[in-house]
């Protein structure tokens, strides 16, 4: 039996953290595409189709606040799960955003963690 693996869009403008990253969750089995530059996501994204976007919330350019939106807003993409990553936020600022329904993990996370949020996330997408 040949089990589809699930695909994962890293945006985040730190090349060592994508590496890192991409590194992790193809041994945990995902299809991982990177992306360092904001402003080319959309277009990845539209040729990869994700079935989840990982995205840091501060980038030069646009903010993944603004890219997420982008993102869900486009017909070829979205709507889309994200995880935003962010070393910027404190647990309480972090807490925040997810009373409004978003994932946030502070950096940094384990790979596990990521994983984690990431099996939750497809989950609820999948049951909501």
């Amino acid at each position: 039996m040949t089990t589809c693996k699930k695909r994962i869009l890293l945006v985040d403008d730190d090349t060592r953290i994508t590496r890192i990253l991409k590194a992790g969750l193809e041994h945990g089995n995902y299809e991982v595409c990177v992306e360092n530059e904001a402003q080319m996501a959309l277009p990845v994204a539209r040729a990869f189709k994700p079935d989840l976007i990982v995205c840091d919330i501060s980038m030069p350019g646009k903010d993944g606040d603004a890219l997420a939106q982008e993102l869900n807003d486009d017909a070829e993409v979205g709507p889309v799960p994200v995880i935003f990553l962010t070393g910027l936020l404190n647990k309480e600022e972090a807490a925040r955003f997810q009373e409004q329904g978003e994932t946030v993990l502070i950096k940094p996370s384990s790979i596990a963690d990521l994983q984690k949020c990431i099996e939750e996330r497809l989950m609820t997408n999948r049951s909501g």
